[in-house]
């Protein structure tokens, strides 16, 4: 009996010995988790970078597919009354004198929080993201679609191309003042470098994307963007990429531009490792377009990318592929209450042409108050704090 008591003694001892070693090795895996959380962390125990990539290389990045992120407007008004979101990034100014009916404001900044926490974004056949220009509404598209969220559109030329009334960002955009001197003799890069390093302190490599997206959007587009003047005296610690087709490149370059084929050359096994990591790199492209989604990969793996705004329409060069009338609309414009500034002027189109989308649309339509016969106003965007907030958005 004595024997037996001993043993259950024994027992209970075990016992509890084993509880408390499970609360400190809790207590103290839970202080690990803890300083994990930060993603500034400068504390790192594996190559993030590396990992990083591979995920990417095995889930699709934006530039090395051959979809692309662009919707035009067209598209867009003919699904207005479908299921699809559109997500306007222009300052509440701007978005409260006139903007897309039914359309949602939301800060570039805020996007973040808004796909993870507030809205289901797969519930939509099409998130639409729309800026100025396109042109920041492109590069938050491809951090989102890094993320796996694939039905995430910019809307091409931005609000410029959805009515005339706001097409003076693209039609009178910026041009540098001093003319850019231009070459035709090519440059190129042969040095191998290393990825650059960056530290999340995450080890899974969808928690390591998402700190970086999160980050980059937070830090708008204004940081990741350049104008044309900049060129015209670029340091040893800058490389100029042309991020332009071959036809464009040898047609006449900045010089000293070092030509990337658009979707040819940002992989690991084309020329994405001869990349430096110590330089800043500005990249221009036809429009703009191709040179922030090329920004938004390269920011996310570490690189000190920054894209030219307008792209080559910034030299004072008309492109094959600029902006151009029959791409400007005059679709309806509503204020913050909803009520018509804009009322839309029917387009003329062939008898044949029905837009698929249009056939599938379904759901209720978003309330818009029209009134009858009314002229069209001109949109005259609030002046509080206008020059400020729009470089600030960077769109």
């Amino acid at each position: 009996m004595k024997k037996y008591r001993n043993m259950k003694n024994i027992a209970k001892i075990s016992a509890l010995t084993f509880v408390a070693l499970s609360i400190v090795l809790l207590v103290f895996c839970k202080k690990e988790l803890d300083t994990r959380q930060d993603c500034d962390s400068t504390d790192s125990i594996v190559d993030e970078t590396e990992l990083l990539l591979e995920y990417l290389e095995k889930n699709g990045d934006p530039v090395n597919c051959e979809s692309t992120c662009l919707v035009s407007a067209r598209e867009v008004h003919d699904q207005l009354y479908g299921n699809q979101y559109v997500l306007d990034l222009r300052t509440k100014n701007a978005f409260d004198a006139s903007h897309i009916p039914g359309a949602v404001q939301m800060p570039l900044n805020k996007l973040f929080f808004h796909f993870e926490e507030t809205i289901k974004p797969m519930k939509y056949d099409r998130i639409v993201l729309a800026c100025n220009t396109g042109q920041s509404a492109v590069y938050a598209t491809s951090l989102l679609r890094m993320m796996g969220y694939k039905n995430v559109y910019a809307l091409k030329w931005g609000m410029s191309s959805w009515n005339s009334q706001l097409s003076k960002k693209w039609v009178d955009h910026p041009v540098v003042s001093e003319k850019l001197e231009m070459s035709k003799s090519a440059s190129m890069l042969t040095k191998p470098n290393d990825l650059p390093e960056i530290t999340t302190n995450k080890s899974w490599r969808n928690e390591i994307l998402k700190c970086r997206v999160k980050k980059l959007l937070a830090g708008g587009f204004k940081k990741v963007s350049v104008y044309a003047d900049e060129l015209n005296e670029t340091s040893k610690n800058q490389i100029v990429i042309a991020y332009v087709s071959k036809k464009l490149y040898d047609r006449g370059h900045l010089k000293d531009a070092i030509h990337f084929p658009v979707r040819e050359s940002l992989a690991r096994e084309s020329d994405l490792l001869k990349l430096p990591t110590d330089k800043e790199i500005l990249i221009y492209s036809e429009n703009g377009f191709e040179s922030a989604n090329a920004v938004a990969f390269l920011q996310i793996l570490g690189y000190d990318a920054k894209t030219v705004r307008y792209g080559m329409n910034s030299f004072g060069m008309k492109t094959p592929n600029s902006i151009n009338q029959s791409e400007i609309h005059n679709y309806t414009l509503v204020d913050f209450s909803e009520e018509v500034v804009f009322e839309e002027v029917p387009e003329a189109r062939p008898r044949n042409q029905v837009s698929d989308v249009n056939k599938k649309s379904s759901g209720p339509k978003p309330t818009v108050k029209k009134k009858p016969k009314v002229k069209p106003k001109k949109v005259v965007p609030k002046k509080v704090q206008k020059k400020v907030e729009e470089e600030e958005e960077g769109c």
